[in-house]
């Protein structure tokens, strides 16, 4: 397994992780990732025979995410996961990470989530020769993704940190992951900004909160990455890569397809004319390279307008809290 980190040091990662809900145990391989409160490893669940022997039956690979719970000490932080939880229950979409089961005990927090066997699509395009992906490519993903958010934003869940790091590969398939920002509009207030910052759209800045809108935004971002090989906003600052972005500050290069810039320029664009993902699966470029993309949308849900501001507190001193890292390059994806 390799050196403990600073952050599991109080989790006994040696000794098979057992789940009293479900009678599976969990054999923990190595590290897949890491957030800000939590890591996530690879793990075989099994179970044991009727005798207790160590013989390991319906043996299967899945990832497991730990908290640890010196992390995690407040109140409204367990609360937190456990709305991570709620949500991610209920998502069941071909292009979303599934979340299997979920236990703790007094040194951690532990969820039970889909094993995804390729990498994250930032490990893709670095990958490659060029650092990035060819239109045909970037669009099946990119169809992918929005499938996703459109499921999402029909159940008046936002995501609120797409980036390339929490899109995950599986055979072949796009995987949305990392649901730890995550809110049910109909549940949960808004009370600060978060999310990566040179993904954040214009309207969170200034209006202190996130929208259905916000996931496309950051999804055209993601699609922006694929075709050029860097996100269209670098980060500097948070002052100086808000500025940026609220005047849509960014070049497209000229050797992209027409069909390319157009979508891009239709997503990377104020919240008022925005497209949507009807409208994003009508494009040129989706229907020159994704046409299925239009089959897997709900129509009829998925032109939801953003999430009313008046549902939410209208504060304009909000705090600005950018809980994640800003995705400046390939390296730091």
């Amino acid at each position: 397994m390799g050196c403990i980190s600073e952050m599991m040091d109080s989790v006994n990662l040696r000794d098979d992780f057992y789940n009293p809900h479900t009678g599976s145990y969990y054999k923990i391989g190595k590290k897949l990732g890491k957030g800000g409160f939590s890591e996530v490893f690879s793990a075989l669940q099994y179970s044991r025979g009727p005798t207790g022997s160590g013989k390991k039956e319906n043996a299967k690979k899945v990832a497991l995410k730990i908290v640890p719970r010196k992390r995690v000490e407040k109140e409204d932080q367990i609360a937190r996961i456990d709305e991570e939880i709620v949500i991610q229950r209920r998502l069941k979409h071909p292009n979303i990470v599934k979340i299997f089961a979920s236990f703790r005990d007094e040194e951690k927090i532990c969820l039970v989530l889909e094993y995804c066997n390729e990498m994250t699509l930032g490990d893709l395009i670095k990958s490659q020769p060029t650092k990035t992906l060819p239109e045909r490519r970037s669009a099946e993903i990119f169809s992918q993704v929005i499938s996703a958010l459109n499921f999402l934003h029909s159940l008046n869940i936002l995501h609120r940190d797409i980036k390339l790091g929490n899109i995950l590969l599986k055979d072949g398939r796009a995987k949305v992951a990392d649901f730890g920002l995550a809110i049910d509009t109909n549940k949960t207030k808004q009370i600060c900004i978060c999310g990566t910052p040179n993904f954040l759209a214009p309207e969170v800045f200034q209006k202190r909160q996130h929208f259905a809108t916000s996931d496309t935004w950051a999804a055209g971002c993601v699609l922006f990455c694929m075709l050029v090989g860097r996100p269209p906003f670098k980060y500097t600052s948070l002052s100086s890569t808000r500025k940026k972005i609220q005047n849509l500050s960014f070049d497209l290069p000229s050797a992209l397809s027409s069909e390319a810039k157009d979508l891009i320029n239709s997503i990377i664009t104020y919240d008022y004319c925005r497209a949507s993902a009807l409208g994003i699966s009508r494009s040129a470029f989706i229907a020159k390279y994704a046409p299925q993309t239009l089959e897997s949308l709900q129509v009829g849900k998925e032109n939801l307008p953003p999430v009313p501001i008046s549902s939410f507190s209208t504060n304009s001193k909000l705090p600005v809290q950018i809980s994640k890292v800003p995705e400046q390059n390939m390296q730091r994806v």
